[in-house]
């Protein structure tokens, strides 16, 4: 698990190096590898539990509704990254 925070924390270097991200409006302030039990969506249904990644927003950084929860149950560290970043590219 220590890895792949590793690896996360210089995926969002990366992007902010690239300057993928403008810091003026909403952007990532950290990808967060979390063991999520009991999360709930916004309209309070239970989501499976397992190993995520966390996109944590600049404009919300206590959300934890799962809504951008990447699922790396499983994964090495490089489908870890390779899942996230995926996620990201369709966001942005």
């Amino acid at each position: 698990m220590k890895n792949k925070q590793k690896a996360l924390d210089s995926l969002l270097e990366a992007l902010n190096e690239c300057s993928a991200q403008d810091p003026r409006w909403n952007h990532i302030i950290a990808l967060k590898l979390i063991d999520r039990k009991g999360c709930k969506d916004m309209f309070g249904r239970p989501l499976m539990d397992g190993e995520y990644v966390r996109i944590i927003w600049s404009d919300s950084p206590d959300r934890n509704d799962g809504y951008y929860d990447v699922r790396v149950e499983g994964n090495n560290t490089m489908g870890t990254l390779c899942d996230v970043f995926h996620t990201i590219e369709k966001i942005f």
